[in-house]
């Protein structure tokens, strides 16, 4: 089975209940962006359970942000790349990441935890 994977399934599925509902802005001839900068203060790891730490730890501080964003009335809000987990190699980076099943196998890892749990 094909799997992508994608570090941002993270942060949308945590902040789909701050997510706007369309993607057209609040009037016509314009939308409002916030830009969070965010200065990466952890390190990577070869530890499994240490990766999810830092990724747990990061959302707790995405929450709040996003939370200021949409009180402010943002559109949209961005992150920086490297915002999530930090900058590792390639084998470090995989332990930050979350499968993505391949859409023809119309899986729903939201609800078949077991299934996708590594």
């Amino acid at each position: 089975a094909k799997t992508w994977c994608v570090a941002t399934f993270l942060v949308l599925s945590i902040f789909q209940n701050l997510a706007l509902t369309s993607v057209s802005a609040k009037t016509p001839s314009y939308f409002t962006a916030a830009v969070f900068e965010f200065v990466q203060t952890q390190k990577c790891t070869s530890d499994p359970q240490q990766a999810q730490k830092v990724l747990q730890f990061n959302l707790d501080v995405y929450i709040p942000v996003a939370k200021l964003a949409k009180s402010k009335g943002a559109d949209i809000l961005v992150f920086p790349e490297y915002a999530l987990f930090p900058e590792c190699n390639r084998t470090q980076t995989t332990l930050f990441c979350e499968l993505v099943p391949d859409p023809e196998e119309k899986a729903n890892p939201c609800v078949e935890a077991e299934r996708f749990s590594g």
